[in-house]
């Protein structure tokens, strides 16, 4: 009796210590040393040079975002204005092993596009000051993650450029900003989930549910956007924004950005989801996640390929916008 429960209590340990190591290396799942961030450029068009969004550059994004998920490369997307100059810079971040295959995707999907290996960005000037110049916040959802956010449909929703718009008008020196966005597949449960919710649903059959909220009003279309939401290729995300000011005012630079995240995806109807802007109490912890890539669960949101494009999108050759980083 004494070597059996002997053996339970064995078990039972190692099974704690391989969960907290399971924990732990989800925790830092992007390990800053294991990858590089690549700088994504695209040169302007010969015709009508910025004269121009095209439509189809969201749609190119969403169509990466879903390649990255098939060949199963985790990745993170950066928009950056450094704190000394104007510039615009798009980033990617992979694993260095799957770097090549970055960069074969980008050839493929922007023919004039192409990636380099980019050195670490001036996000705030060099101190023992530095980190009381700069402040962050993360993106979670108002309602339950398959409530979709709104899209981008026939050019007519247009977050990201103007957000664009935004940074643009940052000062040459000293103000800066960068939001990032890290991904991982989302769990293989939730969809399970939410799907045999959706056919109970779709029989007639309903009951509250943690998949959806209160106020959502069930119809055969709120339905459907539900379940297009659910049947894209979804990503656990972590969506970070960080600004800087040389004079202690990143604040306002951050409620500019976070303000306008919030009210663009906005819906008096209830029919769709939003985003709400959390401010860590910890800045100092919260900016080590940032700068090393680390997923952190208390973060996580869950967001389809097609929403991810809508609210970060890559620039294509005549995308509106002088200081894109040619």
């Amino acid at each position: 009796m004494d070597i059996v429960f002997s053996q339970i209590v064995l078990a039972g340990s190692i099974a704690v210590i391989i969960s907290l190591i399971v924990r732990r290396i989800g925790k830092k799942w992007l390990a800053r040393e294991n990858w590089v961030r690549l700088l994504f450029v695209i040169p302007e068009g010969t015709v009508n040079p910025l004269a121009v969004h095209d439509q189809h550059e969201i749609a190119l994004s969403a169509e990466l975002y879903k390649r990255f998920k098939e060949l199963g490369i985790p990745f993170g997307l950066e928009v950056v204005v450094q704190l000394l100059g104007e510039e615009i810079y798009f980033y990617i971040i992979v694993r260095k092993t799957d770097a090549h295959h970055a960069h074969q995707l980008i050839e493929t999907l922007w023919p004039t596009g192409y990636l380099n290996e980019s050195e670490d960005y001036d996000l705030w000037s060099s101190g023992s000051t530095a980190i009381n110049q700069a402040t962050g916040a993360y993106l979670t959802l108002r309602n339950p993650y398959s409530i979709p956010l709104k899209m981008a449909s026939k050019g007519n929703f247009e977050p990201f450029l103007e957000l664009l718009a935004k940074l643009s008008r940052l000062s040459p020196v000293g103000e800066g900003a960068a939001i990032q966005i890290i991904t991982r597949p989302a769990s293989q449960h939730l969809l399970q989930a939410v799907g045999t919710y959706l056919q109970k649903l779709e029989s007639g059959q309903y009951s509250p549910s943690k998949y959806i909220h209160e106020e959502f009003i069930i119809t055969p279309e709120t339905v459907k956007l539900v379940r297009k939401k659910v049947s894209s290729p979804l990503f656990s995300v972590n969506f970070r924004i960080v600004t800087s000011h040389s004079r202690g005012e990143a604040v306002r630079i951050l409620r500019t950005i976070t303000d306008h995240l919030e009210k663009k995806s906005h819906d008096e109807h209830q029919q769709y989801n939003e985003f709400v802007a959390k401010i860590p109490k910890d800045q100092k912890y919260f900016i080590n996640e940032f700068l090393r890539y680390t997923f952190e669960p208390a973060q996580e949101i869950v967001m389809s390929a097609d929403e991810l494009a809508t609210y970060f999108h890559f620039p294509g050759p005549t995308t509106a916008g002088a200081k894109i980083k040619r």
